[in-house]
């Protein structure tokens, strides 16, 4: 019998509405159980799921678990380019645009 192996994918979702260590552990346990994925670790900190899993159909399932717990998860490579840059950078570009248009009037 020859030594048949499969390969691991990584799969990485941003994960969106967490507030503390416990919703870190919900999303776990919640995507744990999904029939495919060999492990599921979560950031609290990074604000990040990575799956390992060798079923490659396996993404909206995940997404859907995530909101079924009352979260939003989105593929890390399908962010946009103003999504990746920190909220406090983004809110500074539309206040200083709102108080530079109150001073025009």
């Amino acid at each position: 019998m020859a030594n048949m192996r499969t390969a691991t994918d990584k799969i990485e979702f941003v994960i969106e509405g967490m507030d503390c260590g416990d919703c870190a552990r919900t999303i776990e346990k919640a995507v744990a159980a999904i029939p495919g994925i060999k492990e599921a670790s979560v950031s609290f900190g990074a604000g990040r799921l990575a799956v390992k899993t060798d079923q490659h159909d396996l993404q909206a399932a995940i997404e859907r678990k995530v909101s079924e717990a009352g979260y939003r998860a989105t593929p890390a490579n399908k962010r946009t380019q103003i999504e990746q840059v920190p909220f406090w950078k983004r809110e500074r570009r539309v206040l200083t645009t709102g108080v530079g248009g109150a001073f025009a009037l």
